[in-house]
Protein backbone atom coordinates (compact mmCIF):
# COMPACT_ATOMS: atom_id res chain seq x y z
CA UNK A 1 0.00 0.00 0.00
CA UNK A 2 1.55 3.31 -0.79
CA UNK A 3 2.11 6.11 1.81
CA UNK A 4 -0.85 7.77 2.95
CA UNK A 5 -1.67 11.42 1.61
CA UNK A 6 -4.48 13.66 2.34
CA UNK A 7 -7.16 12.99 -0.04
CA UNK A 8 -7.38 16.65 -0.66
CA UNK A 9 -3.96 16.60 -1.31
CA UNK A 10 -4.18 13.52 -3.55
CA UNK A 11 -6.83 15.00 -5.57
CA UNK A 12 -5.44 18.34 -6.44
CA UNK A 13 -2.48 16.03 -7.77
CA UNK A 14 -4.80 14.03 -9.77
CA UNK A 15 -6.41 16.65 -11.31
CA UNK A 16 -3.45 19.04 -11.71
CA UNK A 17 -1.23 15.65 -13.32
CA UNK A 18 -3.77 13.67 -15.00
CA UNK A 19 -7.45 15.53 -15.23
CA UNK A 20 -6.81 18.83 -16.32
CA UNK A 21 -4.67 17.80 -19.39
CA UNK A 22 -8.20 15.51 -20.39
CA UNK A 23 -10.19 18.94 -20.02
CA UNK A 24 -8.37 21.36 -21.72
CA UNK A 25 -10.20 21.27 -24.49
CA UNK A 26 -13.48 22.36 -22.21
CA UNK A 27 -14.48 25.08 -19.61
CA UNK A 28 -14.29 23.21 -16.25
CA UNK A 29 -14.37 23.21 -13.19
CA UNK A 30 -12.72 20.80 -10.92
CA UNK A 31 -13.50 19.86 -6.61
CA UNK A 32 -13.36 17.63 -4.35
CA UNK A 33 -16.94 18.30 -2.37
CA UNK A 34 -19.24 16.12 -1.22
CA UNK A 35 -19.62 13.41 1.23
CA UNK A 36 -16.52 11.70 3.54
CA UNK A 37 -13.99 12.79 6.08
CA UNK A 38 -11.63 13.90 3.72
CA UNK A 39 -13.96 17.23 3.04
CA UNK A 40 -13.03 18.60 5.89
CA UNK A 41 -8.89 17.16 5.99
CA UNK A 42 -10.28 14.52 8.98
CA UNK A 43 -8.90 11.52 7.13
CA UNK A 44 -6.16 9.87 8.32
CA UNK A 45 -4.76 6.00 6.84
CA UNK A 46 -8.02 4.16 8.71
CA UNK A 47 -9.90 6.34 5.96
CA UNK A 48 -8.83 4.05 3.13
CA UNK A 49 -10.41 1.31 4.19
CA UNK A 50 -13.70 2.59 3.13
CA UNK A 51 -14.46 4.77 -0.08
CA UNK A 52 -11.49 6.36 -0.01
CA UNK A 53 -9.40 6.92 -2.77
CA UNK A 54 -8.29 9.15 -6.21
CA UNK A 55 -11.88 11.24 -6.61
CA UNK A 56 -13.05 13.93 -7.73
CA UNK A 57 -15.68 15.64 -9.52
CA UNK A 58 -15.88 18.01 -12.89
CA UNK A 59 -18.34 20.57 -13.85
CA UNK A 60 -19.17 21.19 -16.90
CA UNK A 61 -21.86 23.00 -19.56
CA UNK A 62 -24.83 20.37 -19.91
CA UNK A 63 -23.81 20.19 -23.96
CA UNK A 64 -20.01 19.19 -22.80
CA UNK A 65 -21.14 16.15 -20.55
CA UNK A 66 -21.29 13.54 -22.60
CA UNK A 67 -17.73 14.47 -24.47
CA UNK A 68 -16.55 14.83 -21.39
CA UNK A 69 -17.12 11.92 -19.79
CA UNK A 70 -15.55 10.14 -22.83
CA UNK A 71 -12.30 11.92 -21.90
CA UNK A 72 -12.50 10.82 -18.90
CA UNK A 73 -13.00 7.30 -19.29
CA UNK A 74 -10.63 6.59 -21.78
CA UNK A 75 -8.01 8.89 -20.24
CA UNK A 76 -8.00 7.98 -16.58
CA UNK A 77 -4.78 5.32 -16.33
CA UNK A 78 -5.36 2.46 -14.01
CA UNK A 79 -4.02 3.89 -10.58
CA UNK A 80 -2.51 7.07 -9.66
CA UNK A 81 0.50 7.44 -6.80
CA UNK A 82 -0.21 3.73 -6.25
CA UNK A 83 -3.69 4.24 -5.64
CA UNK A 84 -6.39 2.41 -7.83
CA UNK A 85 -8.20 5.00 -9.96
CA UNK A 86 -11.11 2.21 -9.86
CA UNK A 87 -12.14 0.91 -6.38
CA UNK A 88 -15.18 0.16 -4.57
CA UNK A 89 -16.24 -1.31 -1.20
CA UNK A 90 -19.32 -2.72 0.40
CA UNK A 91 -22.00 -3.12 -2.31
CA UNK A 92 -20.76 -0.03 -4.59
CA UNK A 93 -18.89 -1.25 -7.63
CA UNK A 94 -15.78 -1.05 -8.82
CA UNK A 95 -15.54 1.99 -11.13
CA UNK A 96 -13.40 5.27 -11.31
CA UNK A 97 -14.80 8.48 -9.13
CA UNK A 98 -14.78 11.15 -11.51
CA UNK A 99 -17.64 12.64 -11.53
CA UNK A 100 -18.77 14.48 -14.63
CA UNK A 101 -21.92 16.58 -13.69
CA UNK A 102 -23.58 20.04 -14.39
CA UNK A 103 -23.00 21.78 -11.40
CA UNK A 104 -27.26 22.80 -10.63
CA UNK A 105 -27.44 19.09 -10.96
CA UNK A 106 -24.66 18.78 -7.94
CA UNK A 107 -26.53 21.11 -6.03
CA UNK A 108 -30.00 19.66 -6.38
CA UNK A 109 -28.13 16.13 -5.14
CA UNK A 110 -26.27 17.68 -2.50
CA UNK A 111 -28.74 20.68 -1.11
CA UNK A 112 -31.78 19.45 -2.74
CA UNK A 113 -31.91 23.12 -3.92
CA UNK A 114 -29.68 25.25 -6.90
CA UNK A 115 -28.28 28.06 -4.46
CA UNK A 116 -26.87 29.74 -7.23
CA UNK A 117 -30.75 30.86 -7.60
CA UNK A 118 -29.96 32.44 -4.04
CA UNK A 119 -31.73 31.40 -0.79
CA UNK A 120 -34.30 32.62 1.46
CA UNK A 121 -34.76 31.64 4.95
CA UNK A 122 -36.43 28.39 4.94
CA UNK A 123 -33.83 27.14 2.38
CA UNK A 124 -30.82 27.92 5.10
CA UNK A 125 -33.48 26.19 8.14
CA UNK A 126 -34.29 23.03 5.53
CA UNK A 127 -30.66 22.02 4.31
CA UNK A 128 -29.16 19.72 7.02
CA UNK A 129 -25.41 21.62 8.17
CA UNK A 130 -23.69 18.52 7.41
CA UNK A 131 -24.96 18.87 3.43
CA UNK A 132 -23.80 22.68 3.40
CA UNK A 133 -20.18 21.46 4.63
CA UNK A 134 -20.12 19.37 1.78
CA UNK A 135 -20.21 22.50 -0.60
CA UNK A 136 -18.31 24.86 1.24
CA UNK A 137 -15.50 22.36 2.44
CA UNK A 138 -13.29 20.38 0.79
CA UNK A 139 -11.20 21.64 -2.07
CA UNK A 140 -11.73 23.29 -5.70
CA UNK A 141 -9.04 23.14 -7.85
CA UNK A 142 -10.09 25.09 -10.87
CA UNK A 143 -12.94 27.03 -11.02
CA UNK A 144 -13.17 28.18 -14.79
CA UNK A 145 -16.91 28.11 -14.97
CA UNK A 146 -16.45 30.97 -12.35
CA UNK A 147 -19.82 29.99 -10.23
CA UNK A 148 -18.21 27.27 -7.54
CA UNK A 149 -15.98 29.90 -5.44
CA UNK A 150 -18.39 33.23 -5.48
CA UNK A 151 -21.07 29.89 -4.77
CA UNK A 152 -18.86 28.85 -1.51
CA UNK A 153 -18.28 32.29 -0.55
CA UNK A 154 -22.10 32.93 -0.56
CA UNK A 155 -23.16 29.64 1.18
CA UNK A 156 -20.40 30.26 4.00
CA UNK A 157 -22.02 31.43 6.74
CA UNK A 158 -26.00 31.97 7.56
CA UNK A 159 -27.19 35.03 6.92
CA UNK A 160 -27.54 36.97 10.64
CA UNK A 161 -31.77 36.52 11.18
CA UNK A 162 -31.17 32.25 10.00
CA UNK A 163 -27.66 32.59 12.22
CA UNK A 164 -30.03 33.65 15.71
CA UNK A 165 -32.57 31.62 14.91
CA UNK A 166 -30.72 28.87 14.96
CA UNK A 167 -28.80 29.91 18.01
CA UNK A 168 -32.09 30.60 19.84
CA UNK A 169 -33.32 26.54 19.27
CA UNK A 170 -29.78 25.44 20.67
CA UNK A 171 -30.82 27.80 23.62
CA UNK A 172 -34.05 26.44 24.18
CA UNK A 173 -32.95 22.75 23.69
CA UNK A 174 -30.27 23.60 26.57
CA UNK A 175 -33.17 25.33 28.69
CA UNK A 176 -35.74 22.11 28.33
CA UNK A 177 -32.60 19.89 30.17
CA UNK A 178 -31.73 22.31 32.61
CA UNK A 179 -34.73 21.91 35.34
CA UNK A 180 -33.46 18.33 35.47
CA UNK A 181 -29.90 19.12 37.05
CA UNK A 182 -31.93 20.53 39.94
CA UNK A 183 -34.43 17.92 39.84
CA UNK A 184 -31.57 15.14 39.80
CA UNK A 185 -29.90 17.01 43.07
CA UNK A 186 -32.98 16.77 45.15
CA UNK A 187 -33.08 13.12 44.75
CA UNK A 188 -29.64 12.89 45.51
CA UNK A 189 -28.27 12.38 41.89
CA UNK A 190 -25.55 14.69 42.09
CA UNK A 191 -23.68 13.31 39.24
Amino acid sequence: MPPFTPAIELNGHLYAEIVSPLMAPWPHSAALLGWGSEILGFDSPRSTDHGWGPRLQIFVEPADLDDVLAAINSGLPDEFRGWPIRYGWDAVPVEHRIAVMDLGAFLMFQLGHDARAGMTALDWLLIPQQLLLGVVGGAVYHDGLEELEPLRRDLAWYPDDVWRWLVACQWKRVENEEAFVGRAAEVGDEL
